[in-house]
């Protein structure tokens, strides 16, 4: 009886723990500017889930440019609905901005924008020497 009680408990963790990492992964996007995955999390927003559809038909390019040396800015495939507030944007936000440009900060700016997202997993130093860096096309994607 208790072989019977552990596989049960060990069944149950495994699923907990399936179902968290699912979870996860469905709130998760990723971008790269070459070899480098960056891993980031969606928003609450319309414009990020309207942004998470279209990755679903499958992984977009977009040409980023660096602007006023705290940002790079890129014209997404089509527009998604904005729903713009200020905000004192800062290292790896991913924002919507005029419904039609993504934007990732590498630096600070104070600005109206939609949330799309957030880099995970990497400080700002670490945002600012990739992004500051980085070539002008970028892959965003899902996995």
């Amino acid at each position: 009886m208790k072989i019977v009680y552990t596989l049960l408990i060990i069944l149950l963790l495994s699923f907990n723990i399936f179902a968290k990492n699912n979870g996860e992964s469905e709130n998760m996007f990723y971008i790269s500017f070459g070899e480098k995955d960056i891993a980031c999390q969606f928003a609450e927003s319309r414009a990020a889930e309207e942004l998470k559809e279209l990755l679903k038909n499958g992984a977009i390019t977009i040409n980023m440019e660096n602007y006023g040396g705290f940002e790079k800015v890129g014209s997404l495939p089509q527009n998604l609905t904005k729903n713009d507030e200020s905000i004192n944007a800062t290292s790896g936000d991913i924002l919507l901005y005029q419904g039609r440009y993504m934007v990732i900060m590498y630096g600070n700016n104070s600005w109206s924008y939609t949330r799309l997202g957030k880099i995970t997993g990497l400080n700002s130093g670490e945002i600012y020497n990739i992004l500051s860096k980085a070539g002008n096309s970028m892959k965003v994607y899902i996995k």
